[in-house]
């Protein structure tokens, strides 16, 4: 391999499917005249087709827990008596039904036209899987360690933090995580965070580092003049070898806004991004010796007619599917939903990529490159990057990489937020956040409980507790990080 790759950046964007994002890129396996799914709503009327008509910002979040991905698979929801059995080949016609006729409606390149620039110059991948049939929570464990731990749902929160241990509250891995495989060899990461409270902090054994301002976790802000990721690479000094991006998820205003590309936020803002991450590592010193991916966790419940191909359980201990806030069983035998993934490098060629791969493909390339070994069966079985990178010489000329981007198609747009219900029941996704500010709560407790602890979000289904509301999930989140920024300010004086 003629490369020479030092850092690995991945920036993992949020909720979206291949068809929906980049179905309509010439030479990809995408949206073709006459796809459709059923409407159980309009019978006997059409069907409703894929089609072209894809908003910045959608009306509505269309369902991607398991039992809707499972319905949007299978065309009904998990059975009574459901096992986790995914050996039945999937039908793709249950997205209408499980999210309405809008998960049908597909971006063209004028959409998405960020996106679209990076895949028509570097790798697009038309056959990237995420890495189970779920949300957000266990896909993005895969990405962090091959695995999720049995988890099949968006987690539940702690209803109380007495008696908790900080152990207790993060989500635990039988082999640990990549980032403990990095410190074993003694190579460096870093995890830019466009939040407050970055997803990664679930793991076991981040909570502490993070509170004490580790040099592991950095925030990333496009718009400051002093963002620590462009500063830190145009340094010349940037010696770190994995780099995981999470964007701003706009937790405080319950995921309205930001730059996540979450359906609740609007596309354009999350297009911004893609296009400073990549001008930041383009125009660094780092660029000739890096390699960056940008996928997304899952689908989010837009429709992608790939039928999700079986694959290798992980194999190890089903460790966290007691903290799902409705567990499933689940094989682990299937990959999730396609979604979009483009590699760019200086040492790769355009073109499309129909190879399979999911999101456990990351950990694969970063063992090949820094010789570490697998943390389960999905990741020891997974498609490496490194075969990609065959140029001889580097794109190094503007022509060959351009320098800049072009821009979003609705850049105003990204201000954009929408009024929330303050007596609203949480949504799933803020339950696991609620639980990472609980973590926090008790790790700046020295990782003990803290005493007479408050009652935290509750699980959906449990309302006898006494936070109820987004608004008082969205309080409670604030108080903590508040303490925290009070913990560091103390910090920061001696």
């Amino acid at each position: 391999m003629p490369a020479s790759i030092k850092h690995v950046f991945v920036l993992m964007l949020e909720n979206r499917s291949f068809d929906h994002m980049l179905g309509y890129l010439p030479g990809v396996d995408g949206v073709k005249t006459g796809m459709s799914n059923p409407d159980p709503s309009a019978s006997p009327l059409p069907p409703v087709q894929a089609s072209n008509g894809a908003t910045d910002r959608p009306a509505s979040d269309p369902g991607h827990e398991f039992e809707n991905v499972w319905q949007q698979l299978y065309s009904t929801p998990p059975p009574d008596g459901f096992t986790g059995d995914s050996s039945a080949v999937p039908t793709m016609q249950g997205f209408v039904a499980s999210g309405g006729p809008e998960t049908m409606a597909c971006f063209t390149q004028a959409g998405v036209p960020v996106l679209t620039q990076l895949a028509q110059l570097f790798t697009v991948f038309d056959n990237w899987h995420s890495s189970m049939p779920g949300p957000t929570w266990p896909n993005r464990f895969f990405v962090h360690a091959g695995s999720s731990g049995g988890l099949t749902n968006s987690p539940s929160a702690l209803t109380s933090l007495a008696g908790v241990t900080l152990d207790e509250a993060a989500f635990s891995f039988e082999n640990g995580s990549i980032y403990d495989r990095l410190d074993d060899k003694g190579l460096s990461w870093r995890v830019f965070h466009g939040d407050a409270l970055p997803q990664v902090l679930a793991v076991k054994r981040h909570v502490m580092p993070f509170i004490d301002n580790s040099a592991n976790f950095a925030s990333i802000s496009p718009d400051s003049p002093d963002d620590a990721f462009a500063t830190q690479l145009q340094s010349g000094q940037y010696e770190v070898a994995y780099t995981f991006i999470e964007p701003d998820y706009s937790i405080l205003t319950n995921m309205y806004g930001g730059n996540s590309q979450h359906p609740k936020g609007n596309v354009s803002s999350g297009e911004a991004l893609i296009k400073y991450v990549y001008e930041t590592i383009r125009n660094s010193p780092v660029w000739v010796e890096s390699l960056l991916l940008i996928t997304y966790d899952e689908h989010g419940g837009f429709f992608d007619h790939v039928i999700p191909p079986t694959c290798d359980a992980p194999g190890d201990a089903d460790l966290n599917l007691g903290h799902a806030s409705d567990p499933y069983p689940f094989d682990f035998r299937r990959y999730g939903v396609r979604v979009p993934a483009v590699l760019v490098s200086p040492w790769v060629d355009a073109g499309v990529n129909h190879g399979l791969f999911d999101h456990t493909s990351v950990l694969k390339t970063l063992e090949e490159i820094f010789q570490l070994n697998a943390l389960t069966d999905r990741d020891a079985g997974a498609a490496s990057l490194l075969p990609l990178l065959t140029r001889p010489d580097p794109r190094v000329s503007d022509m060959q990489a351009p320098t800049k981007l072009n821009a979003p198609a609705l850049q105003a747009m990204a201000a954009a937020s929408v009024p929330i219900d303050p007596d609203a029941a949480p949504d799933p996704a803020l339950a696991g956040f609620t639980r990472i500010a609980a973590s926090l709560d008790i790790g700046l407790t020295h990782g003990q409980a803290p005493p007479a602890a408050p009652l935290v979000l509750e699980q959906i289904r449990l309302p006898e507790t006494s936070v109820k509301t987004t608004k008082q999930s969205l309080d409670y989140i604030q108080s903590v990080l508040d303490r925290l920024n009070q913990h560091r300010a103390s910090i920061a004086r001696h």
